[in-house]
Parts: C-alpha cells; sequence; structure tokens
C-alpha cells in the first residue's frame, strides 16, 4: 500500500483518515456542526454550552523541557552572543574598545545539567546543593 504524506511546518506527517477529512470539511460546515452538537449537549443536559475545549494536533519538536536552570543557561548563551556581536561592532568603529571577554556558556550549560542532575534525587542535600549552584548560575 502506498501511503501518502503531507507536510506540517517543514516535516512529513502521514496523510490519515483524520487529516484528509479535515481537508474536506470547510469551515462554514465545522460551524454548522458544532452548534448542533452543542445543541444536542445542552438538550440532553450534558452541558451549560458556556465553554469550548478544543484539542490541537501535537507534532514532536527538537526543543528541550523548560526548567529554570536550563533557561538560565541558555540566557548565559544569548547574552554571550550579544556580547560578541556588540564586541565585533565596536572594534569595527575604534579597536582599542575591545577587550578580550570570557564566554561563559560552556560553564553555564554543565551548571545547568548538574543542577538538573542533583535536584532529581529530591533531598534536602540535594536542594541545598541545588541553591548553591543556582547562586553559581546566576
Amino acid at each position: 500500500m502506498l501511503r501518502q504524506f503531507c507536510r506540517v511546518y517543514l516535516n512529513q506527517v502521514p496523510d490519515d483518515t483524520l487529516i484528509r477529512w479535515a481537508n474536506l470539511i470547510h469551515a462554514e460546515t465545522l460551524e454548522k456542526f458544532n452548534e448542533r452538537i452543542t445543541q444536542l449537549a445542552l438538550q440532553a443536559k450534558v452541558t451549560k454550552g458556556k465553554k469550548l475545549h478544543t484539542d490541537g494536533t501535537v507534532v514532536e519538536t527538537n526543543i528541550h523541557p523548560p526548567s529554570d536552570s536550563r533557561q538560565l543557561a541558555d540566557s548565559v548563551r544569548v547574552l554571550a552572543r550579544t556580547v560578541e556581536r556588540a564586541r565585533k561592532m565596536v572594534s569595527a568603529v575604534e579597536q582599542t574598545a575591545v577587550e578580550v571577554q570570557e564566554n561563559f556558556t560552556d560553564a553555564a550549560r554543565k551548571t545547568a545539567r548538574k543542577i538538573g542532575e542533583i535536584l532529581r534525587k529530591r533531598t534536602d542535600e540535594a536542594r541545598e546543593t541545588g541553591k548553591q549552584l543556582y547562586q553559581e548560575l546566576v
């Protein structure tokens, strides 16, 4: 069986039945369908019809789950990149204004990783060590 694919962002996903059906239904038809379902639910007294909750398609992505330590490490990375760009601009204007600046990105990434590993232990000692590492990261 030959499987067709459609694109979601830049990734190919299988064009299964629900996707094909979703492409066949016009917005007006879907609106009428939702209105009819709401009427039936009101008649059956299973809802008051005040709120509508919808669900979306979940697509896998390559971002890491957010945590305070990772966000701080990302902030350090972005700041280091911004400082590097600023240094290049200043260098173009006046060569004497440029000083060697240490890039803390690798150290911040390692510290964030340590924090994540230590806090998984969930002990009081781990919390104290985590606080100290957070202070170091900040």
